[in-house]
């Protein structure tokens, strides 16, 4: 679309059941997170479908999106690698321009530094520096990990983000498809966006000095 909402041209989805939940932009492509066919879709930006990834198997080494509930978010990274909740599996992965698996971390657990829960992280972002954001479902919590993986800290819990006692929640619990989850985003001087779907607001956390 045009700056003012004018359409422009409408592209064309491929799979059985596509459910974009996330899109990551290059000079050169533009990458969708499908949840529906669990996969990776680049496209050029006339439009055109150039490859997609993420079945595992196949010749690059993936092993496979496992998302129970439709949470999938793709960040560029400023060395131009992709990097992929694989919620299912409790990590995030990094991957190659062109799809090729590179490594992942994270692992399932109730502790801190862990993620808990059927599909945790939901959600995720990448500070400046490399560092990762991420937010969890169900146990309400958003934290951040170094750009290698290591916990570093509680940004909010349940006690800040109070979701709780929230009969959405409560429902969410029971069925992981729906549910409370905090998205987050950065922006350019480290400051942490996360939006509560419970209150309907952005909350604004900023570092200490």
């Amino acid at each position: 679309c045009e700056p003012d909402g004018k359409l422009i041209r409408v592209w064309d989805l491929h799979g059985a059941e596509p459910y974009l939940t996330s899109i990551a932009l290059t000079d050169a492509h533009v990458y969708l997170a499908d949840a529906g066919n669990r996969e990776i879709v680049r496209h050029d930006y006339d439009g055109r479908m150039v490859d997609r990834f993420g079945k595992k198997g196949d010749s690059r080494h993936n092993p496979g999106f496992v998302l129970p509930s439709p949470y999938f978010k793709i960040v560029i990274g400023n060395d131009g690698s992709l990097t992929i909740n694989n919620h299912g599996r409790h990590r995030i992965e990094t991957y190659a321009p062109d799809g090729t698996f590179v490594s992942s971390w994270g692992k399932p657990s109730f502790s801190i530094d862990g993620f808990c829960g059927c599909c945790n992280p939901c959600w995720f972002d990448r500070l400046p520096d490399g560092r990762f954001v991420t937010s969890e479902k169900g146990l309400n919590r958003v934290k951040i990990y170094t750009a290698d993986g290591a916990f570093q800290c509680v940004v909010a819990g349940a006690e800040q983000l109070e979701a709780e006692a929230d009969p959405f929640v409560a429902q969410a619990l029971g069925n992981c498809r729906v549910g409370c989850a905090y998205d987050v985003a950065v922006d350019s001087k480290g400051t942490i966006l996360i939006l509560d779907p419970k209150h309907k607001l952005v909350r604004v956390f900023a570092a200490v000095a």
